[in-house]
């Protein structure tokens, strides 16, 4: 009996030598689960900021390349409307010039100056009216065209900043499923 005993103690011995040791890598085990946690979660923490950060980024500089062309196409409409009012002050100049040339012709042919002379300048000064008003013309199609221009490459480069933001969205998202 005295076998079995010391069989039995050494049995028991055992099995607490195993509890304990199963206790101990039970607690390492959830240390070690808690550890990993916390440094995913800070790792996620981390390329969250990082993605908003570079949201920001971006967002920042369309706004800044939008407000940029917003400046350059209202400095263009302002240009293109001085201009005009320009062309248009001068074309009413040129009419009362005219008219007043054409009353002049008119005295003066009343009076038997030559109205050939009066005849010419007038003609001249329709031909410089005319020419006057295919320049306001060219310079207002010209003028829009730049506008149209700038319009279409602010909206290009907003698209392409678009894509970036999308495609390092992806790129993110891609990278998280991969830690996960």
């Amino acid at each position: 009996m005295n076998t079995f005993s010391k069989e039995k103690a050494l049995q028991d011995n055992r099995n607490e030598y195993l509890e304990q040791q199963r206790e101990k890598y039970k607690s390492e085990n959830i240390d070690l689960v808690k550890n990993y946690e916390q440094k995913l979660e800070s790792s996620q923490e981390k390329y969250l900021k990082e993605i908003e950060k570079l949201k920001n980024s971006y967002e920042s500089q369309i706004s800044s390349q939008e407000s940029k062309y917003k400046k350059q196409i209202s400095d263009s409409q302002e240009s293109h409307k001085n201009l005009y009012m320009e062309f248009i002050n001068i074309n009413k100049e040129l009419e009362r010039q005219l008219k007043n040339l054409q009353i002049q012709s008119e005295l003066n042919q009343q009076n038997g100056n030559d109205p050939s002379m009066i005849a010419i300048k007038v003609q001249e000064l329709l031909e410089f009216q005319d020419k006057l008003k295919e320049e306001m013309e060219i310079l207002r199609q010209d003028k829009d065209m730049r506008i149209r221009e700038v319009i279409e490459y602010s909206e290009l480069e907003r698209e392409q900043m678009s894509q970036k933001i999308v495609f390092i969205e992806s790129k993110l998202k891609e990278s998280e499923s991969k830690r996960n």
